[in-house]
């Protein structure tokens, strides 16, 4: 049996850890190196994106890479299943999580007085 490749690795460890990751985490468990991963993650990202009618997507916020389910499938999941946060409040938590730390001043800049609500 022939070893796995880098990517294959990198995927694997995004797939089995349930959270996201940095990544000097990914690198600490394989054998690359950061700038080894942060080719894999670029790869991984691109073979997703390119794939049609693909159920997942490799995603960066904050540093943190995970792999997702695409949001275009969550009103076919169970409601068990899907995110924590409604679908109204998304966008607001992934600029807070990109730009975290984050004043509330500058999220209400960003999305105008819809993040009062």
């Amino acid at each position: 049996m022939s070893e796995p490749g880098d990517d294959a690795i990198v995927e694997a460890l995004l797939f089995c850890s349930g959270r996201s990751l940095s990544c000097s985490e990914l690198a600490s468990q394989s054998s690359l190196d950061e700038e080894q991963v942060a080719q894999c993650l670029d790869n991984l990202r691109g073979q997703y994106r390119r794939r049609r009618g693909n159920a997942l997507q490799i995603v960066e916020v904050g540093g943190r890479w995970s792999m997702e389910g695409e949001p275009r499938l969550s009103p076919y999941l169970p409601a068990e299943l899907r995110g924590d946060i409604p679908e109204r409040l998304q966008r607001a938590a992934a600029l807070i999580a990109y730009h975290q730390p984050m004043m509330q001043s500058d999220l209400v800049s960003m999305m105008g007085p819809i993040a009062y609500v």
